[in-house]
């Protein structure tokens, strides 16, 4: 058969086109059958986490890939990494933390959004997690109070001005500073410590200069987004520029190193940076 021919690629075009329209009868039905607001279910992702689901929830993800969430690629070569603390800063609902929490001994959450951080609670003890411990504040470079922008998606709330996803309102949250709230709680190293805060990445960083200095931190796992950072006028290359200086060196999670001048061009990406 001729792969680059006009008839094979239209096969493919509708094959495509069904397997689409079959996913969105799925969808129909699905919602119809869940419209109750109530209604919730149990689900398993592909890293063996539970997670409460809701009819409003993306249920053509679940339809055409099984899983609930991404989080099966943290629970691989990366997180044969263990030790006594790790950190969560942005836990959302909570699938990360899970992992975290079988890997090491103490885990310390942080999910300002009150429904995020409510389903945060429920996915650590469906899972029988016991060595998490939670806090509704957001993590900033100052403490105190600042307003959040809460968004029409769950996982996209943030302490930027702007997203992709709409704003459903502004609302005041609680913050802290990873420096003020290890030295408040007699916290030494942390082996591992995970940012996911929708472009707020270095204000969260710039709260932990003295874990920095002091070469506390052994792993960060940040979320690079070059998109949300144009959009609010950052740097796309301040995370790394920011972390060097602390002699943090840089790799994606398939081992593949990264330099400091790459991310001017790198696309969205999941970042390792280790403490050379």
């Amino acid at each position: 058969m001729d792969f680059t021919s006009d008839s094979f690629r239209r096969q493919l075009y509708l094959r495509g086109r069904l397997s689409e329209l079959r996913e969105r009868f799925l969808e129909i039905a699905l919602r119809m059958l869940l419209k109750d607001p109530k209604l919730s279910w149990y689900v398993m992702d592909g890293s063996g986490v539970l997670l409460r689901k809701y009819w409003d929830d993306n249920l053509r993800q679940l339809i055409r890939y099984g899983v609930a969430s991404d989080s099966s690629k943290f629970a691989g070569s990366l997180l044969s990494l263990t030790g006594d603390v790790a950190i969560d800063v942005g836990s959302n609902r909570g699938q990360l933390a899970v992992i975290f929490a079988k890997k090491f001994r103490q885990v310390y959450c942080f999910e300002p959004n009150e429904s995020n951080n409510r389903e945060l609670r429920d996915t650590l003890i469906i899972n029988g997690i016991r060595n998490a411990i939670v806090s509704q504040l957001a993590v900033s470079s100052t403490s105190g109070t600042a307003m959040m922008r809460m968004s029409s998606d769950y996982g996209h709330h943030t302490l930027e001005t702007c997203h992709l996803t709409s704003v459903v309102e502004w609302a005041p949250v609680a913050t802290t500073t990873l420096d003020e709230f290890v030295d408040r709680n007699s916290i030494g190293t942390v082996d591992l410590l995970k940012i996911d805060v929708e472009g707020h990445e270095l204000e969260v960083l710039r709260g932990a200069e003295r874990l920095l200095q002091r070469r506390q931190v052994r792993v960060i796992i940040f979320e690079h987004s070059p998109v949300l950072l144009k959009a609010n006028k950052h740097p796309v290359d301040e995370v790394a520029n920011f972390l060097s200086e602390y002699d943090f060196r840089f790799s994606t999670f398939e081992n593949h190193e990264l330099e400091v001048n790459q991310f001017q061009t790198l696309g969205q990406l999941d970042v390792v940076a280790r403490l050379h």
